[in-house]
Formats: structure tokens, C-alpha cells, sequence
């Protein structure tokens, strides 16, 4: 462990961001938008994510849902280190995983995934020794916080495998209680049917999985320019 207050400002801060980097998992290109100062976190996501709450980020391809999810998961952490104080040391520990509910907030940790990148992970586990599918899905069950990028973009019509681990996924979260930031193309309303790829047999569960994403979550919709043709998005 490193004690913040035994280096200089500049040394502390950036063994800081790398801190809150690592137990975000936010993907380089919007750390260092972060860090820049180019990329800041909306306060109604950060709000709500503070309260225990879902949000939902959704709208057309670039117009800034990702990088608004990344900017969140950095505050979400960086609020909670910053309540790790000893007098005037904040002590970054290596914890690799967070604890079962209620441990000490030294074990805080978001992590970041997209949901084709999830569904994957759960596939390449099958038969691989040490590891199952269940055991995929319970690493981004127990986390904090967890990011999840592009929902929908996984959905199969001949595969019930992604649905499923998915479904999985969202019904351990909801039943702990344990917030996601979450980033799509279709809007509430129309959710489910994406997930469901158009096949009538995998609609209901895919009802069922937005039913309880979207309970007592924030929506919030982004519209605007594609800003990918204009700046960072």
C-alpha cells in the first residue's frame, strides 16, 4: 500500500487516477479523456448510481453513452476513495476483487464490459479447467458497480445462450441490489424485441430480462449529432 500523503501532489494524483482506473475498469481512451479534463461525468448518472440506482443510457450511435457510462464509473470510485482517508493519507490498496456485501470500502470496484464481450467470456469458459459460465457471471454479479456497454448488441435469433447469460446476470444484480450503468441503441420500449432478435420464443424471457433492468431505474435518452464526427464521443 502506498500512503498518497508521502509524495508529492503531482506523483500523488496520478498514482490516484491510476488507482481509480484500475478499479473501474474504464477503457484507455476515456481515462485519458478523464484525465485531460476533456471528459466529465453527468450528475444526474452519477446521482442516481450514488443512490443504488440502474441507469440506462440509450440513443443512436455516437452521441456519447459510453464515454457519459465511463465518466460515471470513474466518479462512482473516486467518491469512494476519497472517503478512505487516514488524517491526511489516502492509502491505495491492490485489492484484485471486491468482497461479499459489507466489507470495508477499500474493496469498492466497478468493472467495464460490453455484453457481446460477457456473453463471450461465458462461452470460452465452457470445458476450460478452473472455470465455468457461472463462475463468468458471478464475477460481474459480485462487483459494485458494473458498466454495461452497446445491451442488445449480443442478441441471437437461433441462440438462446446469450439471453440466458444475460438474464442471469441482471436477475443476480437485481436481486442484490446492486446498481449498472448501462448503454444501448433502442429505447426502453423496444428493448426487449432487440434482445430478443425478433424470434417470438426468446421474447418473453427477453420481457422479463427489461423488466427488471428498468425497475426503478434512470432512463435517459441521448440525442444531438453524432459526435464521433465532431470530437470524442
Amino acid at each position: 500500500m502506498i500512503a498518497s500523503s508521502r509524495l508529492d501532489p503531482e506523483r500523488a494524483r496520478a498514482l490516484r487516477h491510476a488507482e481509480i482506473v484500475r478499479r473501474s475498469g474504464i477503457p484507455l481512451r476515456y481515462a485519458r479523456l478523464i484525465e485531460a479534463g476533456e471528459l466529465r461525468p453527468r450528475p444526474e448518472v452519477v446521482q442516481a448510481v450514488s443512490e443504488g440506482r440502474t441507469v440506462v443510457l440509450w440513443g443512436m450511435k455516437g452521441r456519447g453513452k459510453t464515454a457519459a457510462a465511463c465518466a460515471a464509473a470513474y466518479a462512482f470510485v473516486d467518491a469512494h476513495l476519497r472517503q478512505m482517508v487516514d488524517g491526511d493519507s489516502l492509502i491505495f490498496s491492490a485489492d484484485a476483487e471486491p468482497t461479499p456485501t459489507g466489507a470495508s470500502k477499500r474493496y469498492v470496484r466497478a468493472r467495464f464490459t460490453t455484453s457481446a464481450a460477457f456473453v463471450a467470456e461465458t462461452r470460452t469458459a465452457i470445458g476450460r479447467a478452473g472455470e465455468d459460465p457461472a463462475e463468468v457471471v458471478d464475477r460481474y454479479a459480485r462487483c459494485t458497480l458494473l458498466v454495461l456497454d452497446d445491451l442488445a448488441k449480443e442478441a441471437s435469433r437461433t441462440s438462446t445462450w446469450p439471453l440466458s447469460q444475460l438474464g442471469q446476470l441482471v436477475n443476480a444484480r437485481y436481486a442484490e441490489q446492486r446498481p449498472m450503468v448501462v448503454t444501448t441503441q433502442y429505447d426502453p420500449d423496444s428493448l426487449a424485441g432487440a434482445l430478443a432478435a425478433g424470434s417470438s420464443d426468446l421474447l418473453p424471457d427477453a420481457g422479463a430480462l427489461v423488466d427488471r433492468l428498468m425497475e426503478d431505474a434512470v432512463a435517459i435518452c441521448f440525442g444531438g449529432p453524432n459526435l464521433r464526427r465532431v470530437g470524442p464521443a
